[in-house]
């Protein structure tokens, strides 16, 4: 058993075993303490997960970072500084549409269609791997609502959940699709 204190918990947002926790934890402070003793595969599971989360923390930084240094490079007029920026971001593959867009935006403004295309499939490839892994996820939280999660995910479409609330959000990968005919079609035309 190991020893955790409460605010441990606050950062576990999520995580299967979050509320049977913070109900010990509420329980513990009725009584008194300032701590409870949990299973240690428990505590093991927990900090994998908030690493995992702080990882991702750190990508999301590194990308909003660099997002936040092009618009400033746009601005000022380098572009092809900001373009650097805006191509490191898509090389990470985080799923931020920021930079894949401002790069359509250029390479079409530039009329380099090969990059632009480049760039589509990219966005193509990232949006719909996190749709996929969004639609897992609502699937797991509302299971009432997979048939209609599995056919928003093809037409990327909203999920309303029981609740009124969105249950599944996913990119919109068809305006990319579309956007890539396009772009295609300017490539092909330009030879």
């Amino acid at each position: 058993m190991v020893e955790v204190n409460f605010d441990f918990f606050i950062k576990l947002v999520g995580w299967p075993k979050q509320d049977y926790y913070v109900a010990k934890s509420t329980e513990a402070i009725l009584n008194g303490q300032s701590s409870i003793l949990i299973p240690k595969e428990d505590f093991e599971e927990a900090k994998r997960v908030l690493a995992e989360r702080q990882k991702a923390d750190e990508r999301l930084a590194a990308v909003a970072g660099r997002n936040t240094d092009g618009i400033q490079l746009e601005k000022e007029g380098k572009i092809a500084d900001a373009i650097l920026l805006y191509e490191a971001n898509i090389a990470d593959g985080y799923p931020a549409t920021h930079s894949f867009d401002r790069l359509m935006k250029i390479y079409r403004k530039q009329k380099d269609y090969e990059n632009e295309v480049r760039v589509i499939r990219r966005a193509i490839e990232v949006f719909s791997i996190e749709n996929e892994k969004r639609a897992e996820l609502s699937i797991e939280r509302m299971p009432s609502k997979e048939a209609e999660i599995r056919n928003a995910l093809n037409s990327c479409s909203k999920v309303m959940g029981d609740d009124g609330l969105y249950c599944f959000v996913p990119y919109d990968v068809t305006a990319y699709l579309v956007r890539l005919d396009k772009a295609l079609a300017l490539m092909e035309k330009s030879k």
